[in-house]
């Protein structure tokens, strides 16, 4: 997916010396934070919203 796609360019850029392994490591793990964030955020909405006394609102409910 797209996180696959930004790894990619971030070691292309560190091949092409656009920027140092610091700089490159920085990255990649602040991507894999966001993914695993991302995820957890995902899978709490499909848990949320599965549930039928969920608190999400809903605008077709009165």
């Amino acid at each position: 997916g797209s996180v696959a796609e930004l790894e990619t360019q971030i070691e292309i850029a560190l091949e092409l010396e656009y920027w140092d392994k610091a700089v490159a490591h920085g990255l990649l793990e602040q991507a894999d934070h966001i993914t695993k964030m991302l995820g957890k955020m995902s899978h709490s909405l499909k848990q949320k919203t599965s549930n039928p006394e969920s608190q999400i609102a809903n605008p077709n409910h009165g």
